[in-house]
């Protein structure tokens, strides 16, 4: 979730950077594409530490509120693979 709203705010940070024409052709550079791969490295680093992203995002003063959702998120997507992937229980 986290690494996914990180990357939906760089692609709206870039789509707002482009002017012209002139910008796509230059953003189509090996160097370019080095940087988006280690943009996309570093975003997908602090998606591992989502904790601490967030609370620079949102208000983390009631720890207990998002311990119960980090729990609700484990919960559901066990659930979800339980269900739709493997068809049997993990345990």
């Amino acid at each position: 979730m986290t690494f996914f709203a990180i990357e939906i705010q760089e692609v709206i940070n870039f789509i707002a950077s482009i002017e012209g024409f002139h910008t796509i052709t230059n953003l189509m550079s090996f160097a370019s594409l080095i940087k988006l791969f280690v943009a996309s490295f570093m975003n997908f680093v602090a998606a591992i530490i989502w904790f601490t992203y967030w609370p620079g995002q949102i208000d983390m003063s009631n720890g207990w509120v998002w311990l119960g959702m980090s729990y609700a998120g484990y919960h559901f997507g066990r659930s979800f693979v339980e269900k739709q992937l493997l068809g049997a229980t993990l345990d």
